[in-house]
């Protein structure tokens, strides 16, 4: 034990390099869900009845704040509210005696749609009418998108997700501070553990144990918005259909089938939004808190091992303060 004891430098440095990883780790949260967004606007409208002015969100293809390539979503919904996908190839076959009659190949696209549990989702009908997607316009202006509830629900938890990757930062820095504070006491060198030492090394490593409880508590309040396949299946179309990288390829409409029905799988392959990241970063705070449970009993062991030396010590500076 005694051995274990002396080895604080190593234990306490351990601290200070998981408080740089804690940083590090809100640069890469992000990485997931980063396409997980929507482009809105907002405008300052007056209430022609109280005069009152208030905020007004609104959602289209020119909207600016978010800074999400939206214009292939844009597409991408109308293009599949409307069939384009799924409209059966029409192939002109010869007949004998010259006569030609048109014929329908396979639905490849169209099945694909069906059968895809993500896309089928999203053209979910309810009496009739589709329950994510509304018609926009009428003529020539005539398009489908995704309903206003969807992309409000969808920029809430953008911001949920922005607000936790900068608790996650606030995190990091604090438990920088934490680390320093250790360091300034000389918890990490001093052979000693005299009452400040104890002190310290049960508070300091206490205000980590907490920020890494509330930075849990609200993981699980995120997963919450993966409980719902509805809400995964919107997520993964928004991310996939904002990476141009992706979407610039296969968003287009063409002439034949087959080439529908592959592009149709090349964004369906590229669906990647779950839970993963959120339950990572779950295990990885239920870590840090342990370690820092870990650093408050081995405050107390050292502090308690080290009582006949302070005694000892304590005593002599008592006697040279008296002959003083």
């Amino acid at each position: 034990m005694k051995k274990f004891l002396n080895k604080s430098k190593w234990i306490y440095y351990t601290l200070g390099i998981i408080s740089g990883l804690l940083v590090i780790s809100a640069l890469f949260f992000m990485n997931q869900y980063r396409y997980v967004r929507i482009n809105y606007n907002k405008n300052l409208v007056k209430d022609v009845v109280t005069g009152e002015e208030k905020t007004v969100i609104t959602y289209d293809k020119t909207a600016k704040l978010n800074s999400a390539d939206q214009q292939y979503l844009f597409s991408f919904i109308n293009n599949l509210a409307t069939g384009q996908y799924s409209d059966p190839e029409i192939v002109l076959y010869e007949n004998v005696g010259d006569t030609k009659k048109l014929t329908e190949a396979p639905h490849l696209a169209g099945d694909f749609i069906e059968q895809n549990k993500t896309l089928s989702i999203l053209l979910t009908k309810v009496d009739g009418q589709y329950k994510y997607i509304e018609q926009t316009g009428s003529g020539y202006e005539q398009s489908y998108g995704l309903k206003f509830d969807v992309l409000d629900d969808l920029r809430l938890f953008r911001n949920k997700l922005d607000s936790y990757n900068n608790l996650i930062l606030a995190y990091g820095i604090v438990s920088l501070v934490c680390f320093a504070l250790l360091i300034v006491l000389s918890n990490h060198n001093r052979k000693i553990y005299y009452k400040s030492n104890l002190i310290g090394g049960i508070l300091i490593p206490a205000v980590n144990i907490i920020f890494s409880l509330i930075l849990i508590i609200n993981a699980f309040s995120l997963l919450s918005n993966f409980s719902n396949s509805e809400n995964i299946a919107i997520y993964n179309v928004v991310s996939t259909l904002n990476n141009s990288s992706i979407a610039s390829k296969n968003v287009r409409v063409t002439d034949t089938d087959a080439a529908n029905l592959q592009s149709l799988q090349n964004i369906a392959n590229n669906f990647n939004i779950n839970s993963a990241t959120i339950l990572g970063y779950i295990v990885f705070f239920g870590l840090t808190a342990a370690y820092n449970v870990f650093l408050i009993v081995f405050a107390f062991l050292k502090y308690k091992d080290t009582e006949k030396e302070r005694n000892e010590t304590l005593e002599k500076a008592r006697l040279a303060g008296e002959k003083a």
